[in-house]
């Protein structure tokens, strides 16, 4: 299971790319399903949902899918999860749930896009 979360002003789709190419590429070979655990933002939750339905999953006989769950889902399910990425732009801060999380020892990304000058 892996989580996923975003800023209210982060919209970078590429970016987003990047995180979510890390967690393919720790999906093993026996892997059947993926499942998202999106705690917004509205835009990340909508990239998550493009991502599992443009990716070709199923060539690679895997269901993917995408769960939309409040905050507290995650700190009452911390350790089910695998992996969480957070996403934002450059000099915003980290969301309370990212320091709850790295507090647990879930292993948590962070991505964030730097707005060239």
């Amino acid at each position: 299971m892996v989580g996923v979360q975003g800023t209210k002003t982060f919209n970078d789709y590429s970016i987003f790319l990047s995180g979510m190419a890390l967690v393919l590429r720790r999906l093993k070979n026996q892997d059947t399903e993926l499942t998202l655990f999106t705690a917004g933002q509205q835009r990340v939750n909508e990239m998550a949902m493009e991502f599992v339905n443009v990716s070709n999953f199923k060539a690679r006989g895997i269901t993917a899918k995408v769960i939309k769950v409040p905050e507290r889902w995650f700190r009452e399910n911390h350790a089910k999860l695998e992996m969480f990425s957070f996403f934002a732009n450059e000099k915003e801060l980290l969301s309370e749930l990212v320091k709850f999380l790295d507090n647990k020892d879930v292993d948590v990304q962070v991505h964030r896009y730097h707005i060239a000058r």
